[in-house]
Parts: C-alpha cells; sequence; structure tokens
C-alpha cells in the first residue's frame, strides 16, 4: 500500500498535553481571573476525570503545567461565579468545590 502524505501546512500542534500515566480523559477548564486565589490568576486551570487530578498552566504560554490536588474524584466540569471565582464538580461524589487557596 503506498503511503499517503498529509499537508502539514496549517497543522496547529497542541498547546499542552500530558502523558497517560497523568491521567487519561482531560477536563477542560477556564483561565482564572478571580481575586481570591492571587497565585493561579492568569493560569488555566483543567483536571483529568479518571486521575482526580487538577493542574494550572500558566496563561497563555502554557508551557508547563503544577499539579495542584489529586485524587479528588472523577472531575466532570468548571464553572465561574460572577466575580471570576472557580469551582469544580466531581461527577462520583455530586459536590460542587470552590477553588480556593
Amino acid at each position: 500500500k503506498p503511503k499517503i502524505q498529509c499537508n502539514t501546512e496549517q497543522l496547529i500542534l497542541p498547546k499542552l498535553e500530558y502523558g497517560r500515566s497523568e491521567g487519561q480523559s482531560i477536563t477542560g477548564g477556564y483561565v482564572y481571573q478571580g481575586d481570591i486565589n492571587t497565585k493561579l490568576k492568569n493560569h488555566y486551570i483543567y483536571a483529568d476525570f479518571v486521575s482526580g487530578s487538577i493542574w494550572a498552566a500558566k496563561y497563555p504560554a502554557l508551557t508547563s503545567s503544577i499539579k495542584l490536588l489529586s485524587d479528588q474524584g472523577n472531575i466532570s466540569t468548571f464553572a465561574l461565579d460572577n466575580q471570576g471565582e472557580l469551582y469544580v464538580a466531581g461527577f462520583s461524589k455530586g459536590i460542587i468545590y470552590q477553588v480556593i487557596p
């Protein structure tokens, strides 16, 4: 069989990735802009549904991530309130947590 060559001129590589040893199902989040957690300001906060880990990556560079928490259950979604504060919901426990320092 002949190999098919892909045109990669308009290919955009991922901005951020993590290996299967760290997780298996990314749960997208938000760039934190609130006032309560100043260390997370201008960081993209995301999680992994399977491992229950939450990470923060400096935005917009997204060059490296810091693991904030582990084993938080099956994180299924993130939300922001009117002040830009961040919340996370766990599927397995049915609990909504506010992300605070």
